[in-house]
């Protein structure tokens, strides 16, 4: 683990200094501000603690909640929970918290040797308009910023600085009258190019500055489709951070075919100009991740033996830097329908994000425990539940190991197993589709099956 530099911004107003302190007050802010965001990719969920007082956790792309305390010193600590269970520190130190001042931890880079940067800055006091300060969590590269009005195009957009990893800038008003670190309320483009280049490799849609705040804007790595991979964070005081995706990224998609035919299937997926992409199916059985520039498609079913339709209406929208899983299933009338759902992009390294359709039309708020070894089902810490026909519920599991175990409840509440498999190692770095299906062999069994 390594810990960078701290940046301090314009402390030099209230006579401090990040190991300092000062006689002078601060009636707006008479305290200091701690705030956390995990820009780690591959990291696990990570908790913000304050002397041993936790303050909130955060995952890849989030924030946690401000926490305002006392001017003094605090023992500060980033921790994270194994698999086992067990508390791991990532980093603990000592730290001067100045008053008025607001500290943004920020986590980079790989998560097995991560850095911890402290972005230090007055809280302003503002009557109108807001400060910007931007930072870089993306590891060896450094990019142009450029930022325009809203709608503006890249030819009429300003550069503003330029920004290299794990470096943060205050930037300047391109349009200022009076300060220049104060910005006007309203909505603008960002784009970023290569050092010195004119191509954009990152467009943001408009964004919305509407608070009279300090707005720290971070440039992180994405684990999409998208070539470049790139997205635009915006953090304030809050755990609510407004995340822009490049409107330039592509998308993923997958498909799933649950149909029990003697026949395979094929999947068409159609736009505008014609077949955009196309997949051969058996039963039961998932196609790989396949690229597609974002859009609305129609997705065509055909049985493959005869070039019989099955479907012929189906709609598939792929936005920006998204990955879906497509799904190919009968209704309660037999008739061939599709769902769709959208995936993570996270790395999936410590915990595993599984998604749950149930595909059986006879039942309907199904609930579906994941049951470690040392656990009951009164005791699961996770499942999901109210899984109805054709619904789609997700959760999110540690590395372990787990039983599945699906129970049935009718109008008063008695429960009839359905399913339960043997302790199932989930470890993998990769998307898990459950569906809950008849078995094909024997149509008065219930089956999961754990798909990767």
């Amino acid at each position: 683990m390594k810990i960078a530099h701290t940046m301090i911004f314009a402390l030099a107003s209230l006579g401090l200094t990040a190991c300092g302190s000062s006689d002078d007050s601060n009636g707006e802010f008479p305290q200091s501000a701690v705030q956390f965001f995990n820009a780690s990719a591959n990291s696990a969920s990570t908790r913000l603690l304050i002397d041993e007082s936790s303050i909130g956790s955060s995952v890849f792309g989030d924030a946690t909640t401000l926490v305002n305390l006392d001017e003094g010193t605090y023992e500060v600590t980033l921790r994270w929970t194994d698999s086992e269970g067990q508390d791991q520190d990532i980093t603990t130190e000592e730290r001067f918290l100045p008053e008025g001042a607001k500290t943004l931890i920020v986590m980079t880079g790989d998560f097995n040797s991560p850095d911890i940067v402290n972005i230090e800055f007055d809280r302003s006091d503002l009557d109108e308009g807001f400060t910007l300060r931007a930072f870089s969590a993306v590891p060896n590269e450094t990019y142009d910023l450029y930022i325009g009005n809203a709608g503006a195009p890249f030819s009429e957009a300003n550069l503003i600085d330029d920004l290299s990893f794990n470096e943060a800038q205050q930037l300047t008003y391109f349009d200022a009258d009076d300060d220049p670190l104060i910005w006007e309320s309203q909505e603008y483009k960002v784009f970023l190019t290569q050092p010195g280049g004119t191509e954009v490799i990152y467009e943001s849609d408009n964004i919305d500055f509407d608070l009279l705040t300090d707005y720290v804007m971070i440039i992180r790595p994405t684990t999409g489709p998208g070539e470049t991979n790139l997205a635009v964070d915006i953090v304030v005081n809050s755990t609510a951070v407004e995340s822009f995706s490049d409107l330039l990224a592509s998308a993923q998609f997958r498909v799933y075919n649950s149909l029990n035919l003697a026949s395979d299937i094929l999947v068409n997926i159609m736009d505008s100009n014609g077949l955009a992409a196309q997949n051969q199916l058996s039963s039961d059985s998932i196609s790989d991740f396949s690229p597609l520039p974002f859009g609305d498609y129609q997705v065509n079913v055909i049985q493959e033996s005869d070039q019989t339709s099955l479907l012929s209406n189906g709609i598939l929208t792929l936005n920006q830097d998204q990955a879906r899983t497509l799904v190919v299933y009968q209704d309660e009338n037999d008739e061939v329908r599709t769902l769709n759902f959208s995936e993570s992009n996270l790395p999936q390294t410590f915990e595993h994000d599984f998604n749950v359709v149930n595909l059986v039309p006879e039942f309907d708020d199904l609930i579906l425990y994941f049951v470690r070894a040392e656990e009951t089902l009164e005791t699961a810490e996770f499942q999901v539940s109210n899984l109805d026909f054709a619904s789609v519920r997700s959760e999110t599991l540690p590395s372990d190991f787990y039983q599945f175990i699906l129970i049935a409840e009718d109008e008063n509440q008695n429960e009839q197993l359905l399913y339960i498999s043997d302790l199932i190692g989930i470890d993998e770095e990769l998307n898990y589709l459950v569906t809950i299906e008849r078995d094909p062999e024997d149509d008065s069994t219930i089956q999961v099956n754990i798909i990767n």
